[in-house]
């Protein structure tokens, strides 16, 4: 166990507090110097922040806050750091006290508030996960602060998440380590809790609790260690994390643990949706269809989530007085069973069970396209998906290289087609039938053509541009694999033509559908429909190598540099440790060998480019700057230089901006290259995470993102002209931060560059 922080100078945030609320009454203006040796004006800074606290958030005292960090044995001593948030009386006496696990996700019942050099407390979900205690309690919290809450939230492995979130929010496959993180709370963190502190450590006395995928995981720990948790609270529990293909709700795997286990009678069971969670609003995400072929709504999967959920617990003999709502709401579940049961029309009866009830039967359709192309040398794999209700079953045909050719059917209505590394000899067109069948007639078939080719043959299925993707391993500069895209133009099979590179970061963004995404205006770049255009008009095509953003190092590979302030720029993470040299190190020794081997490319520098948007935009420039033997040209979209800044980790205070940034120490110390080309483009009003930044301009004003951005932009450019470095600025008036923007501005850049 090791001590990580104590907080402290509650007192002046405090008087500070006072001073504001003075001013908010009176309309004075409250000057207050810190302790940084600065006049800082807080009625700028903290009017809105002190209204939105008073609603929400709290300074913990001192003495109610602890914090440690312990390493997690059972996923590979992984660390963990833990919060504790002490009962008021608890350093006055000997009561014990019970206690609460919360599983924190990115809504946080305690977190960091560097305005008031205290740890917070967020009182509303605090409320709710008490409710049900009459007595003051211990709070465990176990922070979360990066993306592997996907994995240790959920026991089961989720194959779709892009039809879920945003490539940013997440990977194509997540989850699976929730039985060993629930084992790393009862086994371990709980043994130690109980010896340390003053506790009730009976069953009666445990409880749970989290929001989102938090909520998900005390769910299942209601369900599964009920011998440790009497008590449950989740709030908008991520349910639909637990689908496993199909219409929604037709093959829950939670549901499915309900209806295949005995239910546990001792545990109880608080579950809210917010206000905010309620809001009937479409948005592009989920891409997920219910059983009639409506889009769904989050909003709609939280509700009807839980209303599944209660509807088969009871089912399965739990006592409906078993389940509150919130605590403005308490009998909500309780009041919809009674509603549901007293109704006697089968309409009626639905507006309660939309998705309770089993929908009719419909026959199969296979919705995936009849052909793909696999490449020799590379790991390929292409899913199969049909509808249908139930969730039909998918075969195939036999062919000659099913000995190496792999078929799996995962029996939800979709299955794969994987063969790693074909041979040469495999060369060639296989007609498959492919056939999905639920007992509904008629079966769906569909005759379908895999295609194997060179690389340097003909790698497209026809003469139109396509896009191939392969797997490939980044050691010995990261342990980890990462997953390419390769956009080919128009008539390379026939042309015989070399073609000029460029290398993109943030495939999934870039190529959108064309590499399995779903992706609405105004995340979608279009790159390769902006490339087929371009080819169209000019006759000359280009070759683009996507890198796909894993959401595991959203940060970290963007940047050679750490960031010790990254909680001052967004909620997660903490800390950025930059992998940036590994991650180009990567790119250019590893990735272009192989596609300069793979492919009929220009491989010179003169005919290479690398680009990207926002983070990737930095890591373009700084590309350009180490890499100018490889790379020519750079375009950078709204480059978000501030990851660059630097400076000792500052928990009690906000940092200023661009007076540590460790691109701009670069720009000091070396010449920039005067033979690389730079397309530099930047808007008005460039966005990022709401309620951030909290970092300070030199003269104390907050600074703003749109202000973050230009001013990092007009850095870059700065430094271009006074060291003679060719580039084009690209300065959009009302420009915003969203790859449907820079895609207006794809063709100025490859012009600009010289490819057309």
């Amino acid at each position: 166990m090791k001590l990580l922080h104590s907080t402290s100078h509650i007192l002046s945030k405090t008087i500070i507090l006072l001073l504001l609320i003075l001013q908010l009454i009176s309309g004075a203006s409250v000057s207050v110097t810190a302790q940084t040796d600065f006049a800082l004006d807080y009625n700028v800074l903290n009017a809105e922040h002190a209204i939105g606290l008073s609603q929400r958030l709290e300074p913990i005292p001192p003495h109610q806050f602890e914090i440690f960090s312990l390493n997690m044995p059972q996923l590979d001593n992984r660390e963990k750091n833990i919060l504790l948030y002490l009962p008021s009386e608890y350093g006055k006496g000997s009561t014990a006290y019970p206690v609460i696990y919360v599983n924190e996700t990115k809504e946080s019942l305690i977190e960091y508030d560097p305005m008031l050099e205290s740890w917070v407390l967020n009182r509303p979900l605090f409320d709710f996960y008490t409710k049900d205690f009459s007595n003051e309690v211990i709070i465990v919290a176990l922070q979360n602060k990066t993306n592997k809450f996907w994995d240790e939230y959920s026991p089961w492995v989720k194959e779709d998440m892009y039809y879920w979130v945003d490539p940013y929010e997440g990977n194509r496959v997540e989850g699976g380590e929730g039985d060993a993180y629930l084992d790393f709370v009862v086994q371990t963190l709980k043994p130690i809790i109980d010896s340390r502190y003053r506790t009730h450590p009976d069953q009666a006395n445990t409880g749970i609790a989290g929001a989102g995928m938090g909520g998900l995981i005390s769910l299942y720990a209601g369900l599964t260690r009920s011998e440790i948790f009497s008590q449950v609270a989740a709030s908008s529990p991520a349910i639909w994390f637990a689908e496993n293909g199909g219409p929604w709700l037709s093959k829950n795997r939670l549901l499915s643990l309900i209806e295949t286990s005995s239910v546990p009678q001792s545990v109880s069971f608080s579950i809210e949706i917010p206000s905010e969670d309620r809001t009937v609003n479409q948005n592009f995400y989920p891409v997920i269809k219910d059983s009639y072929g409506s889009k769904i709504s989050y909003p709609q999967a939280y509700l009807e989530g839980t209303q599944s959920f209660v509807k088969s617990l009871v089912t399965g003999g739990l006592p409906a007085a078993n389940f509150s709502g919130s605590l403005s709401y308490p009998g909500e579940w309780t009041d919809w069973l009674a509603e549901a049961s007293d109704r006697e029309t089968r309409v009626t009866f639905m507006m309660y069970f939309p998705l309770i009830m089993t929908p009719p039967p419909k026959p199969p359709q296979i919705t995936s396209v009849p052909a793909t192309t696999f490449v020799t040398g590379h790991n390929n794999e292409f899913t199969i998906t049909a509808t249908g209700f139930p969730a039909p079953k998918i075969t195939k045909s036999a062919t000659p290289i099913d000995g190496q050719l792999k078929f799996f059917d995962y029996s939800n209505g979709t299955a794969t087609l994987e063969f790693n590394n074909p041979p040469i000899d495999t060369v060639g067109v296989y007609p498959i039938k492919i056939t999905a069948d639920n007992g509904i007639d008629p079966p769906a078939i569909q005759y379908f053509e895999l295609r194997i080719a060179r690389p340097d043959g003909l790698a497209c299925p026809t003469n139109d541009s396509c896009i191939l993707n392969f797997d490939m391993s980044m050691t010995p500069f990261l342990e980890r694999t990462r997953r390419i895209w390769v956009y080919l133009p128009p008539n390379y099979n026939t042309s015989g033509l070399d073609y000029q590179v460029i290398y993109l970061l943030d495939a999934q963004h870039i190529f959108g559908d064309q590499a399995d995404v779903p992706l609405d205006y105004p995340w979608d770049w279009e790159f390769d429909e902006t490339l087929d255009d371009l080819f169209l008009r000019s006759g000359k095509g280009t070759i683009a190598v996507g890198v796909e953003l894993d959401a595991d190092y959203p940060w970290d590979e963007y940047t050679p540099w750490d960031n010790n302030n990254m909680d001052n720029w967004m909620s997660s993470p903490t800390t950025l440790q930059g992998e940036g040299d590994n991650f180009l190190h990567f790119i250019v020794y590893e990735l272009k060998s192989i596609v300069d081997a793979s492919y009929r490319t220009l491989p010179d520098r003169d005919h290479t480019a690398i680009g990207g948007g926002s983070r990737c935009g930095l890591f373009s420039i700084y590309a350009g700057l180490r890499e100018s033997r490889n790379f020519s040209k750079v375009m950078a979209m709204s480059p978000a230089v501030w990851m660059a800044e630097d400076g000792p980790e500052q928990p009690l205070f906000y940092p200023y901006w661009l007076t540590t940034n460790q691109l701009s120490v670069w720009f000091n110390t070396y010449q920039a290259p005067t033979n690389v080309f730079h397309y530099l483009y930047v808007g008005t009003n460039e966005s990022g995470a709401g309620g951030y930044p909290k970092v300070l301009k030199t003269n104390g004003d907050l600074l703003t993102w749109s202000t973050a951005y230009r001013e990092g932009a007009d850095k870059v450019k700065q430094k271009y002209e006074a060291d003679g470095v060719p580039y084009y600025y690209r300065i959009k008036l009302g420009g915003t931060h969203y790859p449907g923007v820079w895609r207006d501005y794809v063709e100025e850049a490859l012009t600009k560059f010289g490819f057309y």
